[in-house]
C-alpha cells in the first residue's frame, strides 16, 4: 500500500532549476564531450591525480525542509560507495560495492538493493564517483546532447554512458567548465539538483554546495560539505553492511506468541499499545515501506516531529511527516523506539475501522525480525523465534526480495515473466500494472469484466481501478485460469512503474496460511482448503 522512500544525501543526482525554460540556440559546434567532463574537474592534471587516490571521504551538513542532518560519504571510484546520515532521532544510508548494494532503512535495518536499486543508486552518486572518467562496458562514450542558454548562462548537456543502457546528463558551463547540475532517478523518483559553490582540493574540483528536490513534491535537501578528505587507502569493511539494530527483544524461553486478528472488507487487523497509553487497531501491510501512524489518533499523545520525508503509494507521491515513538506492544511483544511516518488514512479504510480506532500500518519495521504467519481461517497470527522456527513441509516456499522494504516474489502471466509486490495492504486480490500491460501488449490475454470501474483511496490519492480475467496466471507450481485483475489507472505513483508487474493483495492468499520469513528472505504459502 506504501512504499518508502529513503531520503538520502542527492549529491549528484541532479536538479537544474536554473535552466527549466530553456532557449534553443541555432545548433553550435559541438565541443569534444570527453574534453569537457575532463575540464570539470580540473583538466588532466586532475585526472593524473585522481588515478592516485583510493578513496575520497566527505564530511558535512545537510538541511531537509528544515530539519537538520550530518552526512558521511565515502566512495571509492568507480563502484564502490558509501554514506550514512545521521538526523536527530533517525539514520539513513545506503552502501553500494561493486555489483552488490544495501538500503539503510528508517530505523537502522539493511536491506538489499534489487537490480534497478542498484543502477539507480549507482546513477545517482555517478559524479561522486567520478564514472564518467572511466571506460564504459558497453564501449559507448560521452555525447555532447545540445547547448542551452538562459540570461545569465549557457552550458552545454553532455550526456555520460551510464549502465547497460542509461545516460546520466552534465549541464556544464560554458565559460567556467563547471558542472552546474546534473539529473536522475532514486527510488524511481526525478531528482534534479544544482551545485552553487565549489571548492578544488589538491587541483581537483569539488562541488561543495547543492541544492536538490524530487518532482511532483515538494521535498528540497540541502548539502554544504564540511571537508574532502583524498586517501591513497581502502578499509574495505566499510561496504559491507552491518547487522542493524533489532526492532524488539523476543521473550526468553519463548518460542511462539499467537494473536488474535480480524479480517475485515480484505484488510488483516491486530491491535497494538502505542506508548503504554493508547490501543488501537493497525491494519498488516507488507506494502508499506515502514510503519505509519493516523494522524488523528496519536495527536494528543504529542509524539515529536522529528523530520519529512517523501513516501509513494499507488495513488502517487505524498510527504509525509516522521515520529518517534518510545515503545509498541502487539500481543506480549515490546518494540524498541522508533520513528515511523504520520499522514491521515482514514479514507483507506474508512469501511473497515472507525476514526477512533485507526491506528496506522505495520510495515517493515514489524516484519523485519521474526517469522510471521497469518491465518485467515482461524484469525490468528503467531510470530516466531527465528532461532527456533521450522516451517511445515506441506508449506511451499518461494524466495523474497525487496523493493524498497517491500517484499517481491516471482510470476507469470500469459506466459511473460513479472516481479509483483506482496503486499497484504491491498485489500484486493492482484493488481495488474498498465505499464507492464504496455511493455508486454498483454492487452489480448485480458478479458474486460462487466463490472463498473471504482474509484479507491489509496496512499498518495485517490485511483480509478478496471477489472479484467486474465487467461493464465501461474505462481510457481500454483497455477489459475481467468484470474481476476484490476488494473489501477495511475501512473505517477507506483502502479506506474515498468519494473514492477503488479501486485499481490491479501485477498489472494486468502486460502493459503502465508508466513513472512524476512529474515531469511522466504514467503511460504500453505494451502488450507481445496
Amino acid at each position: 500500500m506504501l512504499r518508502f522512500f529513503n531520503r538520502r544525501i542527492f549529491l549528484s543526482a541532479g536538479f537544474f532549476m536554473f535552466f527549466a525554460l530553456l532557449v534553443h540556440a541555432e545548433q553550435p559546434q559541438f565541443p569534444d564531450a570527453q574534453r569537457l567532463l575532463i575540464e570539470s574537474i580540473g583538466g588532466d592534471s586532475a585526472v593524473a591525480k585522481l588515478k592516485g587516490i583510493k578513496t575520497i571521504e566527505t564530511f558535512g551538513t545537510g538541511n531537509t525542509n528544515g530539519f537538520k542532518s550530518r552526512f558521511h560519504m565515502i566512495v571509492a571510484p568507480p563502484d564502490r560507495i558509501y554514506l550514512d546520515i545521521q538526523h536527530e532521532g533517525y539514520s539513513l544510508g545506503r552502501i553500494v560495492n561493486g555489483n552488490r548494494g544495501w538500503i539503510k532503512t528508517l530505523n537502522g535495518k539493511f536491506t538489499p538493493m534489487n537490480s534497478t536499486e542498484l543502477s539507480q543508486s549507482k546513477g545517482s552518486f555517478f559524479a561522486e564517483t567520478f564514472q564518467f572518467l572511466f571506460p564504459d562496458s558497453s564501449g559507448r562514450i560521452p555525447r555532447v546532447d545540445s547547448k542551452s542558454l538562459n540570461p545569465n548562462h549557457a552550458c552545454w548537456k553532455v550526456m555520460a554512458p551510464s549502465g547497460k543502457d542509461g545516460e546520466i546528463p552534465f549541464y556544464i558551463d560554458a565559460t567556467s567548465k563547471n558542472i552546474l547540475a546534473t539529473e536522475g532517478y532514486m527510488d524511481n523518483m526525478h531528482i534534479r539538483s544544482v551545485n552553487t559553490e565549489f571548492d578544488t582540493i589538491s587541483g581537483i574540483i569539488f562541488p561543495t554546495k547543492t541544492i536538490s528536490r524530487i518532482e511532483e513534491t515538494k521535498f528540497e535537501l540541502t548539502q554544504e560539505i564540511d571537508s574532502i578528505l583524498l586517501r591513497n587507502t581502502i578499509r574495505t569493511t566499510v561496504f559491507q553492511p552491518s547487522a542493524g539494530k533489532t526492532s524488539a527483544n523476543f521473550p526468553k524461553g519463548v518460542v511462539e506468541i499467537s494473536i488474535p486478528i480480524e479480517y475485515v472488507n480484505g484488510h488483516i487487523l491486530v491491535r497494538a499499545t502505542i506508548n503504554g497509553k493508547r490501543k488501537l487497531k493497525f491494519i498488516l501491510d507488507t506494502g508499506c515501506s515502514t510503519n505509519l501512524f493516523h494522524e488523528e489518533s496519536i495527536r494528543d499523545l504529542s509524539l515529536p516531529t522529528i523530520g519529512t520525508l517523501p513516501f509513494r503509494g499507488i495513488g502517487g507521491i505524498q510527504e509525509m511527516p516522521l515520529v518517534r515513538i518510545d515503545t509498541m506492544e502487539i500481543g506480549g511483544l515490546k518494540f524498541l523506539p522508533q520513528a515511523a511516518g504520520v499522514t491521515n488514512i482514514s479514507g483507506v479504510a474508512s469501511e473497515t475501522i472507525s476514526n477512533a480506532e485507526m491506528g496506522g500500518l505495520l510495515g517493515f519495521d514489524f516484519f523485519s525480525d521474526f517469522p510471521v504467519t497469518i491465518n485467515l481461517e482461524q484469525l490468528r497470527m503467531t510470530i516466531h523465534d527465528p532461532k527456533n522456527f521450522t516451517i511445515s513441509n506441506s508449506a511451499i516456499g518461494f524466495p523474497l526480495e525487496f523493493y524498497s522494504q517491500v517484499p517481491t516474489i516471482s510470476a507469470t502471466i500469459c506466459g511473460v515473466s513479472g516481479v509483483f509486490l506482496v503486499d497484504l495492504g491491498n485489500a484486493a486480490g492482484v493488481l495488474l500494472h498498465q505499464s507492464f500491460i504496455n511493455q508486454y501488449q498483454l492487452e489480448s490475454c485480458l478479458n474486460s469484466i462487466d463490472f463498473n470501474s471504482q474509484s479507491v483511496a489509496a496512499i498518495g490519492g485517490t485511483v480509478g481501478v478496471s477489472f479484467y480475467r486474465a487467461k493464465s496466471f501461474s505462481l510457481g507450481t500454483i497455477n489459475y485460469e481467468n484470474l481476476a485483475v484490476a488494473v489501477p489507472d495511475s501512473s505517477s505513483g507506483i502502479s506506474g512503474t515498468s519494473d514492477i508487474a503488479g501486485n499481490f493483495g491479501s485477498l489472494f492468499f486468502k486460502p493459503y496460511e502465508i508466513t513472512f520469513d524476512y529474515p531469511n528472505r522466504m514467503l511460504y504459502l500453505r494451502l488450507l482448503k481445496n
